[in-house]
């Protein structure tokens, strides 16, 4: 059970800190106005217009409950500037349907596959020999932006296809642009909190059940194991002590077979040296009544 506490606050914490890295990141990369929007690129063609690929855009969910209710309108945003100053530019866009009968039989690049950190682009091109009408003339357009300098169009999703379409105001050939392209929803900031709250306290929850299954462990391992031992004293060698005698020496044991070793005699006491004969006993002192 300990082990399986640490296991599990470890896969808690691991999902906790994944939440709350994914929602500073997305919170951290949307602009001022909350989009999430590419790297600015160049994007270049030979042909009268630059399309993209067509977008499918399944039924929207309204109502109470649905997710679209919850997560609010979603909205693109495509930023466009001529590479050559000076020189009016076009970005728009409508259904599929208008956008192709009116490029019907005119060449132009569609735009295939998208990369946004760098921004580039894949194009396929659209063979034709047709001049198209300048866009601006044409009505079927659900949004448009256009003129010189940057450009920006907005454009909230519908049910439907839908295609983007760049080109220059008088439709001519050879185009150039900078171009941004840029998404947002609008719950994108509530939804990006919500996900650093809850990985914040999952990820709590997380070290505080690894922290209290190891040291369950460590309380299981202490009650489970043998005490060791405490040396005794006589086990323990006595220390010389610096200065004294030196410690007698050992015989070492008897070999087998042979007799035990005998004690030495113990010592004789030291016999009183006799003066030597030659010199003479001492005589006692003169006394001092007869020297007066």
């Amino acid at each position: 059970m300990r082990i399986v506490l640490v296991a599990i606050g470890a896969v808690v914490a691991f999902i906790g800190a994944a939440c709350a890295a994914g929602g500073t990141f997305v919170l951290t990369s949307l602009d001022s106005d909350g989009y999430l929007a590419s790297d600015t690129g160049s994007l270049r063609s030979e042909t009268a217009a630059l399309v993209s690929e067509n977008a499918e855009l399944g039924e929207v969910p309204e109502g109470p409950g649905s997710w679209f209710d919850d997560w609010g309108s979603i909205k693109f945003r495509v930023t466009v500037s001529s590479i050559e100053e000076g020189k009016n530019v076009f970005v728009g866009v409508a259904r599929s349907a208008d956008v192709e009968k009116y490029l019907d039989g005119v060449e132009y690049d569609e735009i295939d596959d998208v990369d946004f950190d760098p921004l580039s682009v894949d194009l396929d091109r659209v063979q034709g020999d047709r001049v198209p009408g300048k866009p601006a003339d044409q009505e079927f357009w659900l949004a448009t932006a256009t003129g010189s300098g940057e450009q920006v169009l907005t454009w909230e999703i519908e049910e439907g296809d839908y295609r983007f379409v760049i080109m220059n105001v008088d439709a001519s050939p050879v185009l150039g642009v900078n171009a941004e392209f840029a998404v947002r929803a609008s719950a994108a900031d509530d939804a990006s909190w919500f996900l650093i709250i809850v990985g914040v306290i999952l990820l709590i929850l997380g070290i505080l059940g690894v922290v209290f299954g190891a040291r369950a462990i460590v309380k299981h391992d202490n009650e489970h194991s043998e005490p060791v031992p405490a040396p005794t004293a006589s086990a323990v060698p006595a220390a010389p002590v610096i200065g004294g005698p030196a410690p007698a020496p050992v015989a070492p044991p008897p070999a087998p077979g042979a007799p035990p070793p005998q004690a030495a005699p113990p010592p004789q006491a030291a016999q009183p040296r006799p003066p030597p004969a030659d010199v003479p006993p001492p005589q006692p002192p003169p006394d001092a009544g007869n020297q007066t």
